[in-house]
């Protein structure tokens, strides 16, 4: 990031450091496939894993990362991240159900994914029966559309959040707006690498790298008990393709089924 010179600054001037590269697509149109590929999972571990796996209570992250706002020096290797004036921040817990939200969504848990959704609504707990039958329809409906090899994604849960509010349902407007940063760094991503880098693969790297290299889940905001009910959804996950796959069966065989009587 610039450096600050508050000794220079005034209330009507902000002196910062000068920063060398170019606009982070542009800059890495003539690297390799490979190349790109690495500039890519750096811009993701920088703008999202970093503030997942922050030590602090409250994690700030940048809500307005367009190409235009990262620079890349190639010379360096460097990434610089311009204009803080949009920022937005997730607390430990948020970022607790956000993960759980995430890991269910790839493993196509629809009972998980409703708890998650449920825990990160501005009105979690309530009992409110109508906002919890909103929910659960959306997160069917969600799942019930998802191909059968498509595989979901950390955007996916994202998109699943954006679902759910737009049925009225309200959520923290961090939340809100890291949906917002996800969309906007996929598309950052597909201009610089195309498909093949999952957002949800390289956050994950970053936590077991940070793991490998202090021996700690310092930052990782999923408890003991979380992880084990990871663990447990995973084991039904095949069951869960198993019968996403007969019901497609069955779609394509009972309309030919009916015309034949």
């Amino acid at each position: 990031m610039p450096q600050v010179f508050e000794p220079l600054c005034t209330s009507t001037i902000t002196a910062m450091s000068e920063e060398y590269g170019a606009k982070v697509t542009e800059a890495v149109a003539h690297l390799s496939a490979m190349r790109r590929g690495q500039v890519a999972e750096q811009l993701i571990e920088a703008l999202i894993a970093v503030p997942l796996f922050a030590n602090q209570e409250s994690a700030l992250f940048h809500a307005d990362p367009h190409a235009g706002n990262l620079f890349y020096d190639s010379e360096s290797g460097e990434l610089i991240i311009l204009d803080w004036a949009l920022t937005e921040c997730l607390s430990r817990e948020q970022r607790r159900h956000l993960a759980l939200l995430v890991f269910m969504a790839g493993l196509r848990d629809p009972v998980g994914a409703f708890s998650e959704i449920e825990a990160l609504s501005q009105s979690p707990g309530r009992h409110n029966s109508e906002q919890a039958q909103t929910i659960r329809s959306v997160v069917d409906e969600f799942f019930r559309e998802l191909p059968l090899r498509h595989v979901p994604s950390a955007v996916d849960a994202m998109r699943l959040l954006q679902w759910t509010a737009a049925k009225g349902i309200r959520f923290p407007s961090s939340l809100i707006m890291l949906s917002k940063v996800l969309f906007t760094l996929d598309g950052v991503v597909a201009d610089i690498r195309g498909t093949g880098v999952s957002v949800a693969y390289t956050v994950a790297r970053h936590g077991l790298r940070n793991w490998l290299q202090t021996g700690t889940l310092a930052g990782l905001p999923l408890t003991m008990a979380d992880m084990v009910k990871v663990q447990c959804s995973a084991m039904f996950y095949c069951t869960r393709l198993s019968i996403k796959a007969q019901e497609l069966m069955l779609d394509r065989l009972l309309p030919p089924l009916a015309a034949q009587h």
